[in-house]
């Protein structure tokens, strides 16, 4: 199964465009020249779309959302910020008027969204990558109290009321509305596109959690080096096998691999294609709690524990079904999207104040 992230924030799919996102501009100006341009005034009119008015806040407001989503929420200098707040201004005010008109559709069509289908649609997405990341709700509701300091159904709550994410789910529900036969998701094409898929994304290789002590020999050139690594290597074996031993205390004291201020942990990983393969093959002959005898590679001399194990397993489809609809209609959605945003230009009467 393929690993998208551990974070576990929503991944929304908000891009219901049938066009490519546009990669990250180079800034055209240099620093100074940002610093010194004067920014319009908020309340600025920049386009009205059947006399409904786009401003310049709105401007800010959304490139501000796709700044954070580029850098991943990270602080850029207003410096740097200036140059390409004006390389994106007009793909940005085009994105307003298509969202502006695809509202005003919603409301002419008397659609209308309810919390339920938002938190719906929102429990499928949670459910799809908690599974998809190995992770159970348990897990996450530790995450979200570590991390945010509240709990899953609070974080739902808190996501449902997410306006962006309101209005592309309505427009979803608009298109469909438009375009009943053209977005129209049968359980042939779910079952098919779970066939295709089973293998690379709903099939989870088995996985073992370790920890190491690395005792490297990297730089050494001689015998009696080595040697000495390896007696080394030894004495700290013999002190993990010990009654009682903190493998992790010993490993913040004595490796010397990156992973020793985390205790050598190393987290999950695959029989192959994460680790070197007298390591993998030594931690995946362990059984949980237990430590290997020493195992050499190129990097030195590794004392091995593992801490857990995950089996290989198939998501079911029933399980994915769902997720699949939903992926699949989202797909389906986007060039019915384009299409009517193009009916909905040619009879919409849209202004650019000089």
């Amino acid at each position: 199964m393929k690993h998208a992230t551990t974070s576990l924030v929503l991944a929304l799919p908000l891009l219901l465009s049938a066009q490519e996102p546009a990669p990250a501009p180079t800034p055209a100006q240099t620093p100074q020249a940002a610093q010194e341009s004067v920014r319009p005034d908020p309340e600025t009119v920049l386009a009205t779309v059947n006399g409904t008015p786009i401003r310049e806040k709105d401007m800010e407001a959304r490139f501000q959302l796709q700044i954070q989503a580029q850098t991943g929420g990270m602080q850029i200098p207003e410096a740097q910020l200036g140059p390409v707040r004006e390389q994106l201004r007009p793909q940005i005010l085009s994105d307003l008027i298509d969202d502006m008109l695809l509202d005003q559709a919603v409301q002419d069509k008397g659609i209308e969204l309810s919390d339920e289908e938002v938190l719906a649609y929102l429990r499928r997405s949670l459910d799809a990558q908690l599974t998809m990341n190995g992770k159970t709700m348990e897990e996450l509701e530790e995450i979200l109290q570590e991390t945010q300091g509240t709990d899953v159904e609070t974080f739902m709550k808190t996501q449902a009321a997410n306006p962006d994410l309101r209005r592309t789910l309505a427009q979803v529900k608009l298109v469909e509305t438009v375009y009943p036969d053209e977005v129209k998701v049968t359980d042939e094409e779910i079952k098919a596109d779970y066939d295709s898929k089973k293998e690379s994304q709903y099939t989870r290789a088995a996985e073992v959690h370790a920890r190491h002590i690395l005792i490297g020999t990297d730089g050494m050139t001689t015998d009696e080096q080595r040697a000495e690594a390896r007696a080394k290597a030894e004495e700290v074996l013999a002190l993990a096998h010990a009654e009682g031993a903190d493998f992790a205390a010993l490993a913040r004291e004595y490796s010397t691999g990156p992973s020793a201020a985390n205790g050598g942990d190393l987290g999950f990983f695959p029989r192959t294609g994460a680790m070197v393969e007298p390591f993998a093959k030594a931690a995946f002959e362990l059984a949980v709690g237990g430590v290997s005898d020493i195992v050499e590679t190129q990097f030195g001399y590794h004392i091995i524990q593992v801490t857990e194990r995950h089996e290989a397993s198939v998501v079911p489809f029933d399980r994915a079904k769902p997720w699949i609809r939903d992926e699949l209609r989202f797909t389906k959605v986007g060039p019915q999207r384009a299409k009517l945003l193009e009916e909905l230009r040619d009879n919409a009467e849209i202004v650019y104040p000089e």
